[in-house]
């Protein structure tokens, strides 16, 4: 290994090794599980923030969702999108303040695998 050298401002200049692929693959697989781990404890406490506040009428802890989108139907009502799920709220339906402005359905499954809303949320001026 090279001895220091003065650099003009005053720094130290060492030699450092290169890594080798393995090395680095290596490094790139710690922080991409760092990132992971991240990703998911954000996700899971944003959900545990949700379900904290949804009232007891509405959720059983496992049919409460955030919705992705909302769409205006022309008759007044709402089309609710959560993944591939599409939930049709109608008009006049009971729409609960959102606490965190995001929007929220609540559902129960039919018979014939639709979805009917049970509680809707929805954040100030949407």
């Amino acid at each position: 290994m090279p001895e220091p050298v003065q650099t003009a401002v005053g720094y130290r200049r060492v030699h450092i090794p290169r890594l080798t692929e393995m090395e680095r693959m290596r490094i790139f697989q710690v922080l991409r599980s760092g990132a992971l781990i991240v990703a998911f404890a954000i996700a899971w406490a944003t959900a545990a923030i949700a379900h904290s506040w949804y009232p007891i009428e509405c959720c059983s802890g496992r049919d409460c969702m955030r919705v992705d989108r909302v769409e205006r139907t022309p008759d007044g009502g709402m089309i609710m999108i959560v993944g591939r799920i599409r939930v049709q709220v109608p008009k006049g339906f009971t729409q609960r303040p959102s606490r965190d402005n995001d929007a929220h359905v609540c559902v129960r499954k039919n018979g014939d695998g639709s979805y009917v809303p049970r509680c809707v949320f929805i954040p100030a001026g949407v």
